[in-house]
């Protein structure tokens, strides 16, 4: 699962952490004065650089890194405990020190303090505002650092070789995962798969009526979610019958809200009661979901009454009856335990986050593609909900079904587009 690659800036204090980070996100955010103990919080803020990106955090300076010294203020203890976070959620740490004061005893204790958690550390030395200054960034060596990087975050010299050096560690994806708007979420499936009580147990309140008797909820039920910066709209919808079950005006008006969410919704939810397995009910929702071409995952619930059949065998069966839907995540739940309702919602989350996505095209261009009986010149995202792609050749009458497939698996996975259906077109360059 792909998540945002997070960059923790550390060190202690008064070495221009700040001033860093606002440098790196282009915009001043956080405040720089020349005062100890400024920044006491961690502030997130998304960096950008040449297609590729990361959030990254700016962090209090510590005074200390004794696992057990009780010489600490209380607000000493909070600001290393935010730090704590930050390098807990980070992958990569950025060592900021300071020329002018030289390498310090307590430089060393953070280095020590990144190496012991085995975080990817760069050492950024800060303050080199002139040639002169430049002579003193060796002694930093002693850190046993092969390359760093000497910086003047106030001037902004040394900031592109810093941020190049970065972005060879980061996943190569222009968008960020989205902080506003509303994610609809159409939750389909049979009558009684359990999409109330998967909507009740999200919800921890009863929202929506459960029953034993299938056919308990017959129309769509919007409701509104929060998760932190998130906001959600799902759409508890009417089970899908059979075409000879649909007997009266109820039933199928009730068919049709339910089309009317997978169109309406930016991810489908389906789920299926893993009894049943894959019914000709559900494939028929799939293949309408395919038709609108919206992202999806399938929820396969009640897991706790499957018995002693392994999961993986249980998922390569339904793999092979939906070989077109490779894509599409399967993850298995029990609604009514609540056990992985939460991992639902993270994956519906990747998801959304992918149908957003926008890949540079300088680094799409950067695949390497064998023989084809035409010519690619290059290739370009033109639309995003869902991701499409252009490639522009000599002779697109030439162009195949199996070359589509072939550059949609590749873009697949190069970018990781999980759970999101990709198009693909060809142009003539001329």
């Amino acid at each position: 699962m792909m998540k945002n690659y997070k960059i923790a800036i550390v060190g202690r204090p008064n070495v221009g952490k700040s001033a860093l980070f606002n440098r790196l996100i282009k915009q001043r955010k956080s405040i720089v004065e020349e005062k100890e103990g400024i920044t006491r919080d961690r502030i997130y803020a998304d960096l950008e650089w040449q297609g590729y990106c990361a959030q990254i955090i700016d962090t209090g300076g510590f005074v200390t890194f004794s696992e057990y010294s009780r010489s600490l203020k209380k607000i000493e203890k909070a600001i290393k405990r935010q730090i704590d976070i930050a390098i807990e959620e980070s992958k990569l740490s950025i060592l900021v020190t300071d020329v002018r004061t030289g390498l310090t005893s307590l430089d060393r204790e953070v280095f020590l303090y990144l190496k012991k958690r085995g975080k990817d550390i760069i050492l950024a030395v800060n303050k080199v505002d002139n040639e002169r200054l430049k002579t003193e960034v060796g002694n930093f060596y002693q850190l046993g650092f092969e390359k760093l990087f000497p910086v003047s975050a106030i001037q902004g010299l040394g900031i592109s070789e810093l941020l190049d050096y970065i972005v060879k560690k980061l996943p190569p994806f222009l968008s960020f995962p989205r902080k506003e708007g509303t994610i609809n979420i159409a939750v389909v499936g049979k009558p009684n798969a359990g999409k109330s009580s998967f909507i009740n147990s999200l919800l921890k309140q009863e929202r929506v009526i459960v029953n034993e008797e299938p056919g308990t909820t017959i129309d769509t039920v919007d409701i509104s979610f929060n998760r932190g910066e998130r906001k959600y709209l799902f759409l508890d919808t009417a089970g899908i019958r059979k075409k000879r079950a649909i007997k009266d005006s109820v039933t199928l008006y009730s068919l049709l809200r339910t089309k009317r969410a997978i169109e309406k919704a930016e991810v489908v939810l389906l789920l299926i009661d893993i009894r049943e397995g894959l019914t000709s009910q559900d494939i028929a929702i799939l293949h309408f979901v395919i038709k609108e071409n919206k992202p999806c995952l399938i929820g396969v619930n009640k897991k706790d009454l499957l018995g002693n059949i392994p999961l993986k065998e249980y998922e390569q069966a339904i793999r092979g009856r939906i070989k077109y839907l490779h894509f599409a995540p399967i993850i298995f739940l029990s609604a009514l335990k609540g056990n992985n309702v939460k991992e639902t919602i993270d994956l519906i989350d990747e998801i959304a986050d992918n149908n957003s996505r926008r890949v540079a095209t300088n680094l799409l261009n950067k695949m390497l593609f064998p023989s084809f009986p035409f010519r690619v010149y290059y290739l370009t995202q033109i639309r995003i909900k869902p991701p499409e792609f252009l490639v522009f050749v000599d002779k697109p009458d030439f162009v195949k079904n199996n070359h589509s497939v072939y550059f949609k698996n590749q873009i697949r996975k190069k970018f990781d587009f999980r759970g999101v259906p990709i198009e693909i077109k060809f142009k003539n360059k001329d």
